[in-house]
């Protein structure tokens, strides 16, 4: 059932702030005080998933991971670097056990054999997304798949292994026992530092620095400043303006040179995050630019 959470938007000195959708088990709704993005504590203040935007400039509310909140879960990662989405996808083939046709909701099996869930707790994926598609055969029919639904809640795992999601709109068709179901977890529930191969979306860039089950705002979009991954500071050459996520870090590549290696990394085979937007020299060639580089950034905005 969603609560609908109404609020007024206003523009205060270029900023604003918007309220995520209603999702079970979040906490903190209608709270429109403008915040200090610089800051973080362990009371939350606003809904995870909140935007703010000041400006030029995209920011979101979340929070770090309990324990991959800082490099190897050790050291605190301090303002200019990136933090990563810390959502999980599950795929679980012929999992529909309940799935009618104008429902709201869907029950599935989450101890499907060969993708198990262990212990899924009770709104452990409002926020995140869930999505039905037919088994073979009928996936191509016009409505065998389904658009991805928001979770509004779901229950805990029961003795069966069974989960029922409330969905933020109605299923097309009845889905039987030979589809599949493919959910996520909400994208800014739990943001963490990176942790082995960068395997996930960069979900924004700090402005303080992180500490354990803290929460804090990540700017997504607009003017920032990135640290780089190396201590050869790129952006010196003239093209050297796209700006890609490695290591939990940004590195700006020569944008003409889809080959461009540095320490071994392959930089434009990683997530493109923004471009540069200021440069040291506008006609001529470019200044080597060794602190660290003006980023327009691109994750959200």
């Amino acid at each position: 059932m969603t609560n609908n959470v109404n609020t007024d938007l206003r523009v205060v000195n270029g900023s604003t702030l918007y309220m995520p959708p209603w999702e079970a088990g979040n906490d903190k709704w209608g709270n429109m005080a403008l915040p200090d993005v610089y800051a973080k504590g362990t009371a939350q203040l606003y809904p995870t998933g909140t935007i703010y935007r000041k400006g030029m400039r995209t920011f979101i509310y979340t929070k770090c991971h309990a324990t991959y909140y800082g490099q190897s879960g050790t050291a605190a990662i301090i303002a200019g670097y990136l933090m990563e989405c810390g959502a999980t996808i599950t795929c679980l083939a012929n999992s529909v056990i309940t799935g009618v046709a104008g429902a709201s909701t869907i029950k599935v099996d989450i101890d499907n054999a060969a993708y198990a869930i262990d212990d899924l707790g009770v709104n452990s994926h409002a926020g995140g997304f869930l999505y039905v598609q037919m088994g073979a055969g009928l996936s191509l029919n016009v409505e065998g798949g389904c658009a991805p639904f928001q979770i509004i809640s779901n229950t805990a795992e029961d003795g069966d292994g069974y989960v029922t999601f409330t969905l933020d709109g109605t299923l097309p068709v009845a889905y039987d026992t030979n589809s599949d179901v493919v959910i996520a977890e909400h994208p800014y529930a739990v943001v963490r530092h990176i942790v082995g191969d960068p395997y996930v979306m960069p979900a924004g860039v700090l402005l303080c620095t992180t500490a354990a089950s803290n929460y804090l705002w990540l700017q997504t979009g607009g003017p920032t400043n990135c640290i780089h991954v190396v201590s050869t500071y790129e952006g010196d050459a003239a093209w050297c303006y796209v700006c890609h996520a490695h290591g939990g870090a940004c590195q700006l590549v020569s944008g003409y040179n889809a080959t461009t290696t540095l320490s071994s990394v392959v930089y434009p085979a990683s997530m493109t995050i923004g471009w540069r937007y200021a440069t040291s020299v506008i006609v001529g060639t470019a200044r080597d630019d060794s602190i660290c580089q003006p980023i327009f950034l691109t994750i959200f905005n």
